[in-house]
């Protein structure tokens, strides 16, 4: 929907948002099993490489949606050039993660999870002040981000055996990820609404703005004709 999206307003966000999607869900797909059963059966390099890549990338895809969802370069344009560092940087992982080299799979892993969070932290404060400035659909995208970030904490405290073993802890990944792709898909929904009144305004505006500009040149010309008649 999103894709058929992007071709029908040519807006990038809609890309960035599909490709995203994608690569964390191609992760869980690996993660549980079901990729290697069903896409690369019989691949060595598939089950040894592509969950790690795919983790990687879904870091730099999310960074990059999050960096232009929330029009990072107008509103925080030093926080911009740290997100476009962690694009860079989940890039090269997903290469050492398909190389297998010179960082091994433990390596990949802790270096994403770690940019992860500083990724979530980053998003969700230039969030806020997008919120807070009046961009509405900051509002479904700090929801998304919530989500995520509570099903992945309870997952993690299921591994730390902190919280009982239940469907929600073991499949919290799972749910967290389905309840981000269904809000951040509110939130583009959104945007669409917030743009499209800002282009129906527009015109009024212009309107408006042509109307003084014609006043401003009548008074001109009033001025000029007195100064005439009086010389």
């Amino acid at each position: 929907y999103n894709l058929m999206l992007y071709f029908a307003v040519r807006d990038r966000v809609y890309l960035d948002y599909v490709l995203y999607a994608a690569a964390f869900g191609t992760f869980l797909f690996g993660f549980d099993g079901l990729a290697y059963q069903y896409l690369w059966p019989g691949s060595i390099w598939g089950a040894n490489h592509a969950v790690a890549v795919a983790l990687a990338l879904a870091l730099a895809l999310g960074s990059q949606f999050a960096r232009s969802f929330l029009d990072m370069r107008r509103i925080a344009p030093r926080v911009d050039l740290a997100v476009r560092a962690i694009i860079a940087a989940g890039l090269v992982l997903a290469a050492c993660a398909a190389a297998g080299w010179p960082l091994e799979y433990g390596g990949v892993l802790r270096a994403v999870s770690v940019l992860g969070f500083a990724t979530a932290a980053i998003a969700t404060t230039v969030a806020v002040r997008a919120l807070l400035s009046g961009y509405r659909p900051a509002r479904f995208f700090l929801l998304a981000w919530a989500a995520l970030l509570v099903f992945i904490g309870l997952g993690s405290l299921r591994n730390f055996d902190l919280v009982p073993t239940a469907f929600v802890t073991i499949y919290g990944l799972h749910i967290g990820f389905a309840l981000d792709v269904l809000l951040l898909s509110f939130a583009l929904g959104d945007r669409i609404n917030v743009l499209r009144r800002e282009r129906a305004a527009a015109p009024a505006e212009s309107l408006a703005s042509q109307r003084r500009l014609l006043e401003a040149r009548r008074e001109s010309e009033r001025e000029l004709e007195q100064r005439i008649a009086r010389r």
